[in-house]
Parts: structure tokens; sequence; C-alpha cells
């Protein structure tokens, strides 16, 4: 079983998954909210 976090922040928020252990699978995905910025997280 994986376990899938999201931080949600004001404007930019975070993904990461995590197995039943609690170590880390992935390495956080930074994403925002698309109407909010104009450019994707300031990329």
């Amino acid at each position: 079983m994986y376990i899938v976090g999201v931080d949600i922040g004001k404007r930019n928020h975070e993904a990461s998954i995590m197995n039943e252990a609690g170590k880390q699978v992935r390495k956080g995905h930074p994403f925002c909210q698309l109407m909010n910025c104009p450019r994707l997280c300031g990329q």
C-alpha cells in the first residue's frame, strides 16, 4: 500500500508518495493552481 500526501499552500502545493514503513518512494512533486499562476509554478 502507498500513501499519497499533499501539502496545500497558498499558491504552491506539493505531493509525495510514501510506503507503509513511512519511507519516501518518490521525491515531492510541486504544482500550483493553474488559474492563479501564468507560468507553471514559476518554471
